[in-house]
């Protein structure tokens, strides 16, 4: 969600959803192994009959899951509102499906659709060299969204969590996240040209961890058996938990990383999404270091 004033003008026109469907494409020979191709759809937010940005990025979500998709991430979101529950239930209502959402690129402060009770809310890391096996330690980062929703209810996997009901009634904001950092960001080698930018590009923010752990679920290949977003609460110890880093000035987890649950990090990040930072951190200083700089498009 890092956004230039070009882009971020451009968000309320057309926002794309992110949809990763079930893996049945044939993988071409020395390239994905088999079992591991996916399929993929960016779906901008419009709708002809509705006129409302608001609308429009909601129904677009809501059309890839009835359209098949098994993962989706959503790297968009908005200020929080008591709209936002009705919100819930006619779009983001999707059992067995992955559903992602960027926490947002201001701090601490609560986004929609990263509050929904429905989505698995994805906030941000920093990457720093350390003598870790892949080389690279993490940190929260300061941009990434987190807070206590005013408006949506606490789902049940979240009411067992300690750091969570000691600072929040509500829902929760975040679950998880993945590198985010600009600073720290991920190289992605883009095929279409945007504004005369292509090849290799440079992203950054929220709207790139989103997407990374959309594709820790594809690769899973098991998301038609999730219930919303139980699975990291499920199995806390498979993930790598952050406990450093901070994105706002409250006294309490909700903006500071701590061992456990935290606003900035959630439980952690999957070893799977690090491993891809660490190798993207790598390929971005040694593969092309002259690629061209850009934003986290949505």
């Amino acid at each position: 969600m890092i956004a230039s004033a070009l882009i971020a003008s451009a968000l309320i026109a057309a926002i794309s959803v992110l949809a990763i469907y079930e893996r049945s494409l044939p993988a071409a020979p020395g390239q994905v192994p088999p079992g591991d191709e996916c399929r993929r759809l960016s779906l901008g937010g419009e709708n002809p009959l509705w006129r409302s940005a608001s609308v429009k990025t909601p129904w677009a979500q809501d059309r890839v899951a009835l359209l098949g998709a098994t993962e989706i991430s959503n790297s968009y979101g908005g200020q929080a509102s008591s709209g936002d529950p009705s919100y819930d239930a006619r779009y983001f209502n999707h059992p067995g499906v992955a559903i992602r959402a960027s926490s947002g690129d201001g701090g601490y402060g609560v986004h929609y659709p990263a509050a929904s009770r429905f989505v698995t809310a994805v906030g941000g890391t920093s990457l720093r060299r350390s003598s870790s096996p892949c080389g690279w330690s993490e940190t929260g980062w300061f941009g990434g969204g987190s807070g206590c929703s005013a408006y949506d209810r606490q789902p049940n996997w979240q009411s067992l969590v300690t750091n969570i009901t000691g600072v929040c009634a509500k829902r929760a904001v975040v679950d998880v996240s993945a590198v985010a950092d600009p600073s720290t960001c991920v190289a992605v080698f883009d095929s279409y040209t945007f504004q005369g930018a292509g090849g290799w590009l440079v992203f950054g923010g929220t709207s790139v961890s989103s997407p990374l752990i959309a594709s820790v679920y594809a690769l899973a290949g098991n998301a038609k058996t999730f219930n919303y977003g139980t699975h990291p609460y499920r199995h806390t110890s498979a993930l790598n938990d952050v406990t450093s880093g901070s994105n706002g000035s409250c006294r309490t987890v909700l903006c500071n990383a701590k061992p456990g649950w935290d606003g900035p990090t959630g439980l952690g990040t999957p070893p799977m999404a690090l491993e891809a930072s660490c190798h993207q951190a790598a390929s971005k200083s040694t593969r092309h270091p002259r690629g061209a700089s850009g934003t986290a498009r949505v």
